[in-house]
């Protein structure tokens, strides 16, 4: 099956608009914000391939995952998927995107440090 030219074109406008933002580090306690990779319609969401740089666990809901990972120095993003509850942490950026049922991948955005 062929893949329409509006969704690649729309995937290569993602891959621009998301640039990988290396989480800074803080003396202090820090926020950590999270962009859901996707268009912008509510329908389609993203999931990152798995490569070398990832941990996975089980059991973990999204809001727990994203703890995870934001406490994590190394952590650039992350797949979740439901209703499975599993959490695969990313070290290391995505090499390739797909549109697979139950997961959705959330890329570090960016930390802001708080006094």
């Amino acid at each position: 099956m062929a893949v329409p030219d509006e969704i690649v074109c729309l995937f290569l406008v993602l891959l621009q608009m998301f640039e990988l933002v290396r989480v800074q580090q803080c003396s202090t306690s820090r926020v950590v914000h999270f962009d859901k990779v996707g268009p912008t319609t509510k329908t389609m969401v993203f999931c990152a391939a798995s490569n070398a740089g990832v941990t996975q666990t089980s059991d973990k809901n999204v809001f727990q995952c994203s703890k995870d990972c934001a406490d994590s120095d190394l952590c650039v993003g992350f797949n979740h998927w439901e209703p499975q509850l599993v959490c695969e942490l990313f070290q290391t950026p995505f090499s390739s995107l797909s549109l697979t049922a139950g997961c959705t991948h959330y890329q570090v955005r960016i930390a802001d440090c708080i006094d």
